[in-house]
């Protein structure tokens, strides 16, 4: 009520000038009318209040369509934002692409739509979405990092290079960015750069998991057990329900040839994510090599 009453406001103030023009004229006019024995004007300062107070209930009764849309456009997304945080973005989808129906250009719901997509390895469609977004705002730094972890799912790792690239040109201090080039440097086997990433990614938040997590990969790729450890632990630490740490100690105990203590590791992988195809591959080299 209080946003259709502004917009109230905004609308109908010119004509409440109008209107206050009108009534000075009249006003003017008065003692003329009375000396020649003409009626008075029946609109006088009454009826105009009464006017405005008509046009304001109208206005509060019926508020503008534009308006009620963008607020159920909001409501939707973050309903869908809830739903990410309860790891449902099938859920989640729903809510965005109700929002982006009622509002088109709504630049946040299609990366959060990109999102949610690219939680289900839906890498092509979340491409769409990040595309349009960054069609609608093209310096808006969340919707090319988007298009960059697009393209790394796909394996497009160069172009994925680019985009995030792209979406530090415009905010420097973007995670998603940072930890994106961590993935393709390590993915490379260029330890050093991926380092340097990740490191980024700690020096704008010191407990970003997915930094951490990244180090502990990194330091295993230099075959630093002993710091790699370390930064899976910590992982672990902060989120016992984090299946990706307890694969990377079960690699890190496959290096170190403690068998036993990989193929348990595993198992714990996949009870908390079955779909880590690694996992299984890992394992089975656990128990090849007892």
């Amino acid at each position: 009520i209080f946003l259709s009453f502004v917009l109230f406001i905004l609308v109908l103030m010119p004509t409440v000038k109008t209107f206050a023009v009108q009534q000075d004229r009249i006003a003017r006019l008065k003692s003329t009318d009375a000396a020649s024995g003409r009626t008075s004007p029946i609109f006088g300062w009454v009826g105009l209040i009464g006017l405005i107070i008509v046009f304001a209930l109208l206005f509060v009764a019926t508020p503008q369509k534009s308006s009620i849309d963008a607020l159920e456009a909001f409501d939707h997304a973050g309903s869908g934002f809830n739903y990410m945080t309860l790891s449902q973005p099938d859920k989640a989808i729903v809510e965005y692409q109700a929002a982006i129906e009622l509002k088109p250009r709504f630049v946040i719901a299609h990366i959060l739509l990109g999102n949610a997509r690219l939680s289900l390895g839906e890498a092509d469609k979340s491409h769409d979405s990040f595309l349009t977004a960054a069609t609608l705002e093209p310096e808006n730094s969340a919707s090319h990092a988007g298009l960059g972890w697009s393209y790394y799912q796909q394996g497009k790792d160069e172009l994925a290079k680019g985009k995030f690239l792209e979406a530090l040109g415009f905010d420097a201090q973007n995670l998603d960015a940072h930890l994106g080039l961590g993935w393709v440097y390590l993915q490379d086997e260029d330890y050093d750069l991926a380092q340097k990433k990740f490191n980024d990614v700690l020096g704008i938040d010191n407990q970003n998991l997915s930094g951490h997590l990244g180090l502990g990969w990194v330091y295993l790729g230099q075959f630093d057990l002993e710091d790699s450890r370390k930064e899976f632990e910590y992982v672990r630490s902060i989120a016992p329900e984090f299946a990706d740490s307890y694969f990377g100690l079960g690699v890190l105990e496959l290096s170190a040839y403690d068998f036993d203590s990989s193929i348990e590791l595993m198992d714990e992988t996949l009870r908390l994510n079955s779909n880590l195809p690694g996992a299984y591959y890992f394992k089975g080299l656990a128990y090849y090599k007892q």
